[in-house]
């Protein structure tokens, strides 16, 4: 499929991560739209525009936002980039944004996302694992914290061509892309991934590089990545590595400085996406018959500081196991 240029983007979710696509697809002269809930950040970015901080330096964007979708009407790609428990959320506010071959990337974490999109975009669905890492500060400005490859991969009924526009125009605007045949692969991919640094980061309330240097954090995280590695072979998942140990590592150590998204969420207060990352393997896992001890005790953990808050969260993590 070919896109037209400059495109008609429309992104759902300007958090951290929606918010760099939309700066880095406005620079590169896009017609970029954020549909936002929060009518006060809406006017704020009308008014200010986005402001990026990146290791070369500062710059500006502007970027049309609106809590109504139909003030931008009929785009050429929708980028869904909210939390994972929020799809059907986003999926509802898509009609006025659908045009006949409008395509609908969801760059969320977790699994599952794909299938709410597809009910509405059964031709036109294409999913997204970026290395992109990104965080608003308190003055609002986003600090691009990570540059990496974001891979594109089409979902089932949809052609690898449209997966191949979104990755022109990424690439147009000088984000590494990479193109790959199956969605499943890919996300689980990642999924096994953040199984093992979102929920471990998050209880001991450290970076993802001070994971590494955290004895009892490493091995919960290397452990549950070997879990969802487990998981993912009994589905007949093809995995590019079996190395999943070395994955996790170069992660942590490409995004050293990161604070993980669940991490930030139980700072914030805020529910944390614990269902679709260690849930999905924890449930797959119940299907195949695969046993994940340490995945459940993160899970449980998890779930005990989103009710609690923020307390002691190495006590939390030694204080749980899979029974519980």
């Amino acid at each position: 499929m070919k896109m037209p240029l400059p495109s008609r983007i429309a992104i759902i979710g300007p958090g951290s991560i929606g918010s760099l696509f939309a700066a880095v697809l406005a620079r590169a002269r896009h017609d970029v739209f954020l549909l936002d809930r929060n009518p006060t950040r809406a006017a704020q970015r009308n008014a200010a525009g986005i402001r990026v901080q990146e290791l070369a330096g500062a710059w500006e964007v502007t970027a049309r936002s609106s809590t109504c979708a139909a003030d931008f009407g009929i785009a050429d790609i929708v980028l869904i980039c909210t939390k994972a428990y929020d799809t059907a959320s986003a999926v509802a506010l898509l009609p006025p944004l659908m045009g006949h071959d409008t395509i609908v990337l969801s760059l969320q974490n977790g699994v599952g996302n794909a299938d709410l999109i597809s009910a509405v975009a059964p031709r036109h669905c294409v999913c997204a694992s970026t290395a992109m890492g990104a965080r608003i500060d308190t003055a609002g400005t986003l600090c691009w914290t990570g540059q990496g490859i974001t891979q594109l991969a089409p979902f089932k009924g949809t052609a690898r061509s449209d997966a191949e526009a979104v990755g022109r125009i990424l690439a147009a605007a000088h984000c590494g892309v990479e193109i790959l045949s199956s969605a499943p692969d890919m996300l689980w991919a990642k999924l096994i991934i953040n199984a093992a640094i979102n929920p471990v980061t998050a209880i001991h309330g450290i970076t993802n590089g001070a994971l590494l240097l955290h004895p009892e954090a490493r091995k919960q995280a290397f452990a549950a990545a070997q879990e969802a590695g487990h998981v993912a072979d009994a589905m007949g998942i093809t995995r590019a590595s079996k190395d999943v140990i070395g994955c996790v590592t170069e992660v942590c150590k490409g995004t050293a400085t990161n604070r993980s998204s669940m991490l930030q969420d139980i700072e914030r207060g805020t529910p944390t996406e614990i269902d679709a990352i260690t849930g999905a393997v924890i449930r797959e896992a119940e299907r195949h018959h695969v046993a994940v001890p340490v995945n459940r005790i993160l899970y449980r953990a998890v779930q005990e500081l989103n009710r609690v808050g923020n307390p002691n969260r190495t006590q939390v993590s030694r204080n749980r196991n899979p029974d519980q």
